[in-house]
């Protein structure tokens, strides 16, 4: 019988990110073992639902790891990717009464609810999660938007108001896309203005032209006279741009006006992708977990200028059970290709397209029994132990394989492929071709050619516009370039912008490796693959970071947006297809530098003039983001954090991923005893000594080291640049007084105050080692002294550390990266569990003095 019921708020619950909802209720005397049953009333899938999942709480003292996440490799392999092993969501009671029960009816530990007894105080109850603050990512779509405190228009400015009507043009199709537009329109001026249409004193007319004389798909005419504004565009998309830029026009002045004039938009990207924020692991298949496509999510993802989503899927979960090789296959596939359909057509109402990256063997091992009845398809070892890819059995099943995939989701854009190094692990990659017994007399070009030709033919049979990317990580040979040169036409490529790119700290020479902001770029390997591309006539998509990079994985963007505008003035010295942006660490999520990437993606003309210069472009997002009265000081912000980033960072891989302590900042243990077990032991992970200041990248060889990269340089670096983001800090105080919007201010104060605190960790850990390591006799009083220094300089860093996180759970979290976990490179919780210890370490050294 029913003891007790209550229902949770759908609105409550974040799609794959859980957060503690409350349900309350009279509390009842239980007298012997009982159940809880948590149900969904809707859902249009099986595998939309709940996920029920740890890690345990029975001692909250101690930490275990959470259940297995469901793929292979994270048990065959030690990567620590996915399992939180030292994360909490927040202080709840030890629950040591409550479990799951799997499908054989035995019990599992879990956090996923926690009941508290009448004795525990309500008001104490923690209301604030680790991922409060993507609510606002998935929530209702507009309700970012409030009303404004309007300011006069200028002199000679066209003022809207609710005596003005809206003419749409009368050929416009009757598609989803359209209705949102419309409805966009109207919520906007509605909620920010508190204007409804109804007069006839002036009109904003929407009309597209097939004829328009504007480059790109999406490019646009907004023009303004008295009583009329006119938004001109080939398709709806441009229309729909031409919207999003009169509302960025409007936001800004806080003013429903337009200055008379012609403003001319030309599309300089058609494509710009990006992927959604799902944390590690199911980044790496999307399609068997909670879906965070909402419509919130895609409108945010659309308004910020992107117009093309892409995710990932391996080969085997897109089939239950093959007809070509029976028994290849995942049993949830037929909901997966259901759930693809699904975010496909919700993104076409929006104006995006989407696209899916094929990977093999991430999701599922090829089962070694298939060998038995197949083994024309044995090869050498592969990633998830996948078969041959150039026999004829394999290209049947491909063929089978994207044409059902077509068939079930008819609207997806087209797919893309890491071809040279990982993710689809053909017999050509790193030209391996010579291990396969199948492969072994062809040549790279010729089992590419015969694997993108096959590939395309299947892929258009859903749509004849579809595409298909080759993506290159990195492989600088002759080989490659003539792969490159050799692929069917239609085929378009994909590379990294920033790769690789040489730079200087002190007279050291050193190089970035993947997805850096400190450099501008282009790397030498993107510009030997734009040249081979270009000369062949085949279009180019630029990998670059819009928001965030390796540097800092941990916060929501870097904001040096001085130095993020520097990358968009390069990007468009090059004639791009498009653009990938943020990939996989942080993702899409909107803010200053995605408004910044808006402006970017159109050259606009303004009476036949150039509207915006670059530095014209960052006081526009300035005064947008943080109101025109302070936009002078955010821009010289701006400016300091750029300059620091760009002069003073020391980039190398042991510093930001390899081991990269820097990212899990102030949770670096200070251990006396040097061989104590570290928590985090992956990438991005806590040091036990200095090596990770030695770890060097001009050998792609190997990490090499240089004996003048090292851990005297690079605290050097890291005092300078925290030098730089303090002044940055301090312009930003003082621009506190004066601005009005001072939640968001409040926002970029404590991105680059964290990142100042993760800093300061890394030069005090240098020192502390040095003092702990290297004195000679760590028990001196003079070196004791010191070391008792240093720890109390690192409680006050990892104090304010905490009382950021407290404040803005954002900070320490990423989405993905090996070492990442999914609550992220820390919180609040673990930097107070780091104060813990540091308070051990203190006390240990007064022992000693």
């Amino acid at each position: 019988h029913v003891i007790i019921s209550g229902n949770i708020d759908e609105s409550l619950v974040m799609p794959v990110f859980e957060e503690f909802v409350h349900v309350m209720f009279e509390p009842v005397e239980i007298q012997d073992d009982f159940y809880i049953k948590l149900e969904s009333d809707t859902g249009k899938l099986p595998l939309d639902g709940y996920r029920v999942f740890g890690p345990r709480q029975e001692n909250p003292d101690s930490f275990d790891e959470a259940e297995v996440p469901p793929y292979w490799w994270d048990t065959k392999y030690s990567f620590g990717m996915a399992v939180p092993y030292y994360y909490k969501p927040g202080k709840h009671p030890g629950s040591d009464f409550s479990c799951t029960l799997d499908e054989n009816g035995d019990e599992r530990p879990s956090v996923s609810l926690c009941l508290y007894d009448g004795h525990e105080e309500t008001e104490n109850i923690p209301v604030k999660g680790q991922f409060s603050f993507l609510k606002k990512l998935f929530a209702p779509k507009y309700s970012e938007w409030h009303r404004v405190t309007q300011r006069l228009p200028d002199k000679k400015d066209v003022l809207v108001n609710s005596d003005w009507s809206v003419v749409w043009d009368d050929n416009l199709p009757d598609t989803n896309l359209v209705k949102n537009i419309k409805e966009e329109f109207e919520e906007f001026f509605k909620r920010c203005f508190g204007i409804s249409f109804r007069g006839n004193k002036g009109n904003i007319i929407f009309k597209t032209d097939e004829q328009l004389n504007v480059k790109g798909t999406e490019g646009h005419v907004v023009e303004t006279g008295p009583g009329e504004i006119k938004v001109l565009a080939k398709p709806p998309q441009g229309l729909m741009r031409g919207l999003h830029f009169i509302e960025d026009i409007m936001l800004e002045k806080r003013c429903p006006s337009l200055g008379v004039g012609k403003y001319v938009r030309d599309s300089l990207y058609e494509i710009r992708m990006t992927s959604g924020m799902y944390p590690a692991p199911y980044n790496y298949f999307p399609l068997q977990t909670g879906e965070i496509w909402n419509e919130g999510y895609i409108w945010r993802l659309v308004r910020s200028g992107f117009n093309a989503i892409w995710e990932a899927a391996s080969l085997e979960e897109l089939t239950d059970n093959s007809s070509v090789i029976p028994g290849f296959g995942t049993r949830s596939a037929p909901y997966a290709l259901l759930r693809l359909k699904r975010m496909t057509e919700m993104a076409e109402a929006y104006g995006a397209d989407f696209y899916l990256e094929l990977k093999t063997g991430y999701f599922g091992r090829f089962d070694e029994k298939l060998y038995e009845t197949h083994p024309e398809l044995r090869t050498f070892e592969k990633w998830g132990n996948y078969p041959c890819t150039g026999v004829d059995t394999f290209e049947k099943l491909l063929d089978e394989l994207i044409t059902k995939l077509v068939k079930t989701a008819p609207r997806l854009k087209g797919l893309m492929l890491i071809y040279d190094t990982e993710g689809f692990y053909s017999c050509f990659n790193h030209s391996k071709q010579l291990n396969c017994p199948n492969c072994k007399d062809k040549t790279p070009q010729e089992l590419a050619r015969r694997l993108f030709s096959n590939l395309l033919r299947s892929i258009r049979k859903g749509r004849d516009d579809a595409l298909l990317i080759a993506w290159t990580y990195y492989c600088d040979e002759q080989w490659n370039y003539d792969l490159i040169e050799n692929l069917p036409d239609g085929i378009v490529m994909l590379s990294c912008f920033s790769q690789f790119v040489p730079f200087s700290r002190y007279g050291v020479t050193n190089r970035t490796d993947d997805y850096a902001c400190c450099v501008t770029g282009p790397g030498e390997y993107f510009q030997k693959v734009y040249d081979v591309s270009s000369k062949k006539g085949m279009p180019i998509i630029a990998k670059t970071e819009l928001s965030q990079g390796q540097e800092f994985v941990s916060v929501p963007y870097i904001p040096a947006l001085t130095q993020h505008q520097k990358r968009w003035d390069k990007l468009k010295e090059y004639n791009l297809a498009g653009f990938m942006g943020d990939y996989i660490h942080c993702n899409f999520k909107p803010g200053p530098c995605t408004d910044l990437m808006r402006l970017n993606i159109f050259a606009t003309r303004w009476n036949d003039k150039l509207w915006l210069d670059s530095k014209g472009k960052l006081r526009f997002i300035a005064g947008l983001n943080y109101g025109k009265d302070v936009s002078d000081y955010i821009v010289k912000a701006w400016d300091m954090f750029s300059e620091a980033l760009y002069n003073e960072f020391p980039y190398s891989p042991g510093v930001c991923r390899y081991p990269g302590p820097l990212q899990s900042g102030p949770t670096q243990p200070f251990y006396l005893d040097s061989s104590r077990p570290m928590k985090r032991n992956s990438a991005r992970c806590h040091c036990s000594d200095l090596r990770w200041t030695e770890i060097y990248f001009i050998d792609m060889g190997d990490y090499g080291k240089s004996p003048d990269w090292n851990a005297e340089l690079v605290k050097r670096c890291f005092v300078a640049f925290i030098v730089g983001f303090e002044k940055g800090i301090s312009i930003l105080k003082e621009a506190y007084a004066k601005c009005d919007r001072k939640e968001a201010l409040k926002d970029l104060i404590d991105i680059a105050s964290i990142m100042v605190c993760m800093s300061r960790s890394m030069i005090l850990f240098i020192d502390f080692v040095n003092l702990r390591d290297n004195s000679g006799n760590v028990n001196n009083k003079n070196t004791l002294r010191s070391l008792l220094e240093v720890c109390e300089s690192e409680m006050k860093n990892c104090i304010q550390a905490k009382k950021l996180c407290d404040e803005n759970p954002q900070l320490g979290f990423s989405g993905e990266g090996q070492g990442t976990v999914r609550g992220g490179l820390f919180n609040a919780y673990t930097v107070n569990e780091k104060i813990s210890e540091l308070n051990e370490t203190i006390s240990a050294i007064k022992e000693k003095l």
